[in-house]
């Protein structure tokens, strides 16, 4: 009988492939983009550079007139957003919809300050990357910016 147990126990190990099991790692396309900071059609007036980090880029968007900064892009796999992140509606524009995001803190400010606005815009890579879009700006600036935003390219 133990014959029998030693002989199937070298049959099933025989079998056994010592190969570990491979981990999970995101597909690669050789065809893709390197990642980098998204691009705006020139009418818009606006520069767009960045700094590149291990596996991101941050990007910032600076209006060529005022000089002022437009709006903040991350760009990558990992985004650093607060926390409790609350879903404050959608923007319909002709060149797409974006959901808005503001923290806690900003939701209980007057109608008519100033707020922080997130949005995020899957690239559509195979890296399953994505863009985090942040600035501040009233409600009412709103319609005007997300059009800009929703013309973002990767």
């Amino acid at each position: 009988m133990n014959k029998s147990i030693a002989a199937l126990t070298l049959l099933a190990l025989a079998g056994y492939s010592a190969e570990r099991p491979t981990t999970f790692e995101k597909p690669f396309d050789p065809n893709a983009p390197e990642l980098g900071c998204p691009t705006l059609p020139s009418e818009f007036d606006i520069s767009i550079t960045g700094k590149e980090g291990i596996d991101f880029w941050s990007c910032y968007a600076i209006n060529n007139k005022t000089g002022k900064q437009a709006f903040h892009v991350y760009v990558g796999n990992h985004p650093d957003v607060p926390d409790n992140l609350r879903y404050t509606g959608t923007t319909s524009t002709v060149h797409g919809s974006l959901s808005w995001f503001r923290p806690p803190m900003a939701v209980k400010s007057s109608p008519w300050d100033p707020k922080p606005w997130i949005t995020f815009i899957p690239t559509g890579d195979l890296r399953m990357s994505v863009m985090v879009v942040t600035f501040t700006a009233t409600p009412q600036d709103l319609p005007r910016i997300a059009d800009t935003i929703a013309q973002l390219r990767q």
